[in-house]
């Protein structure tokens, strides 16, 4: 037979409904209280305190006018002081009012007796009153004893009586009070250790749902470290508990034969990360031969063009430049064979650049000008470029635009940067080129073929933009106005390091 469970919300919804229940019925029986057994009380309590007061006032009425000297005294403040005690006594006169009942009927003749006796002692107090007003001091004295005398005895031993019974009625009243009182007592203290028992019952629910939650944040805490072999988590208690148990413990075996499926997928990864490792490395020394020969092509060619000028320079000249002329040679011969890193401080492109110049002043003269400008913050010696990006450009300079043309020469190197870019203008202003060479040129470019066997322009812009997919190399150039080169490349800044 299949075990019923109770639901952990219905034991804590019940528990808190009837634990509600029972404050509320405590409250009940709080104001079941105040209106069958403090009121009565009160109402009689205050009866009889009502009457007493009421009596005494008659007392010291009934002794001031025993003791008033009817030929000689103070009768304006005699009557002041009598006046104010009929007011006093006014505030008490709903007190002599008893409703008839079977349980009452003397208290109620009583009543009657002393309204009655007081109205008539009312009136002849303000009779006596008004004759001491006017100066009838026999008249009132007279009156005094003829009438009120009798009045204040009838009407105070009605009072004695009438207490006495409201004294007893209250007994009575007390009494039945009491009864009900008790049994409100024995109701609240049922009451009371109900809801003990109900705040019990909430209290071990809650104590029972923090219990499971600490035994579930202890099993995954253990999961997260990687222990997945701690024992099931047992299928117990209310039935929201066992749900959560049986789903933990399914998800935890879920879990586990998920880390074995990406423990071996990882392995399998991790293979195909080394053959794949292998292979870039493979490629970056393929392609770092490929640059070492490109350079290679490059440098004798450089090397033939710079003797050529020294060659012609020698036969014009008596040899006079010659020793400055061997000092740029041997500046361009260092660098071009002592260098074997792709890339290289700008500052040492334009030293280089500088030395091929000296050289060219020294074969043209002044027709050769070579200018360069800086718009970087950066220091020169930190701004790193591929090796052998600038001379190629300014040789072309150099041969084909300037030292053709008529006159005077100039080649201006600007360097700027912006949004993370390195920015390289060589403009000049020579011969330039016409619109179907500057566009074989350009197409020339776009091949990107580092492999090609001219060296010049071609080579310098497959390696430009072969640095990211941000680096670019455009040409513009125009018949008779010269030619401009723009290098666009990222910007790259570090210490060199000392060779």
């Amino acid at each position: 037979m299949k075990e019923r469970r109770i639901s952990l919300t219905a034991r804590v919804l019940g528990a808190l409904v009837a634990f509600l229940i029972c404050f509320f019925l405590q409250l009940a029986l709080v104001s079941i209280r105040q209106h069958y057994v403090m009121t009565p009380q009160n109402k009689m309590i205050s009866h009889i305190q009502n009457l007493s007061s009421f009596m005494s006032l008659n007392e010291e009425s009934s002794k001031a006018f025993s003791s008033f000297r009817w030929d000689y005294g103070d009768t304006a403040e005699f009557v002041s002081f009598e006046r104010m005690r009929n007011i006093e006594r006014a505030k008490y006169l709903d007190s002599l009012h008893v409703e008839y009942s079977t349980d009452n009927r003397e208290e109620y003749l009583l009543s009657r007796a002393s309204i009655n006796f007081y109205s008539t002692y009312l009136e002849i107090c303000d009779e006596i009153m008004d004759l001491l007003s006017e100066g009838e001091r026999t008249k009132a004295s007279e009156v005094y004893y003829q009438k009120l005398t009798y009045c204040f005895d009838y009407l105070n031993s009605t009072m004695r009586s009438f207490i006495d019974e409201s004294i007893n009625r209250t007994k009575i009243i007390f009494n039945e009070t009491q009864e009900v009182n008790d049994r409100i007592d024995n109701c609240q203290s049922l009451i009371f250790l109900l809801s003990l028992i109900f705040a019990a019952m909430l209290i071990l629910s809650m104590v029972s749902l923090l219990s499971n939650i600490k035994t579930f944040s202890n099993q995954s805490k253990l999961l997260g470290q990687g222990d997945w072999d701690i024992p099931d988590i047992k299928e117990k208690g209310p039935v929201e508990m066992v749900y959560m148990a049986k789903a933990f413990n399914k998800m935890k075996y879920a879990m586990k034969n998920q880390m074995k499926l990406l423990e071996e997928k990882n392995m399998i990864q991790e293979e195909l990360f080394g053959k794949e490792k292998e292979s870039l490395e493979l490629k970056n020394l393929l392609e770092e031969e490929r640059l070492q020969q490109l350079r290679s092509r490059i440098n004798p060619h450089f090397l033939f063009n710079t003797l050529n000028v020294i060659k012609f320079s020698a036969q014009e000249e008596n040899a006079g430049n010659t020793e400055a002329m061997l000092d740029s040679l041997a500046i361009l011969y260092r660098y071009a064979l002592g260098s074997n890193s792709d890339s290289v401080p700008i500052s040492r492109e334009i030293r280089i650049v500088v030395a091929l110049a000296s050289l060219y002043k020294a074969r043209f003269g002044d027709k050769i000008n070579l200018k360069w400008e800086s718009l970087i913050e950066e220091d020169l010696s930190e701004v790193m470029v591929p090796s052998f990006i600038l001379q190629p450009i300014v040789e072309n300079s150099f041969r084909h635009g300037i030292a053709p043309m008529d006159g005077k020469g100039e080649v201006l190197i600007t360097i700027s940067s912006a949004s993370g870019l390195l920015y390289i203008d060589v403009s000049d202003n020579g011969v330039g080129m016409d619109k179907e060479t500057l566009e074989r040129v350009r197409a020339r470019i776009k091949e990107r073929n580092l492999g090609e066997e001219h060296i010049g322009i071609g080579n310098v812009a497959a390696r430009v933009q072969m640095l990211s997919s941000s680096a670019s190399f455009f040409v513009e150039s125009e018949k008779g106005k010269g030619t401009k080169v723009l290098m666009v490349m990222p910007l790259v800044v570090e210490k060199e390091k000392a060779e």
